[in-house]
């Protein structure tokens, strides 16, 4: 088979998140090339399946999602603009013992100011309590009207 070389292994953990962040990095592009500056609806409900079956698929390999795999999870949530299963992920990053430091800053203004716009003051002061805890500070956009 021409397209397993035999030196090639299965994949592991880092491959799937390079395969996370290369759909989070797409899905950023298609969001600011788009007039309203969102992922049209559509798109966000075909790709959203994806992941999961992505993490699904990194289980059944007997894989362990890390907190790296959690962070572009609830990166590509934002970018998809759906702020539950991006808490979702941002809670399993935690239970990971990672870090909102993996969060790209652009994403974690998207998710606070999502949630701003949804009313939702609890769910940013668990964030930025969290932001506090890794000693982050808030992104400048994240501040402005």
């Amino acid at each position: 088979d021409a397209y397993r070389p035999p030196s090639w292994g299965p994949p592991d953990v880092d491959t799937y998140n390079a395969l996370l962040a290369g759909m989070v990095y797409r899905l950023g592009a298609v969001r600011r090339n788009s007039p309203d500056g969102a992922v049209d609806a559509a798109t966000a409900a075909a790709v959203q399946p994806v992941f999961g079956s992505l993490r699904e698929e990194m289980l059944r390999r007997a894989l362990r999602p890390d907190a790296v795999t959690h962070a572009r999870m609830c990166e590509a949530y934002v970018v998809l603009g759906d702020a539950d299963l991006a808490l979702g992920a941002l809670e399993s990053l935690q239970a990971a013992n990672g870090s909102t430091k993996l969060l790209g800053k652009r994403h974690l203004t998207q998710l606070l100011t999502m949630l701003a716009a949804e009313g939702r003051p609890v769910d940013m002061l668990a964030i930025l309590r969290a932001m506090v805890q890794d000693n982050m500070r808030l992104p400048r956009a994240a501040t402005a009207p």
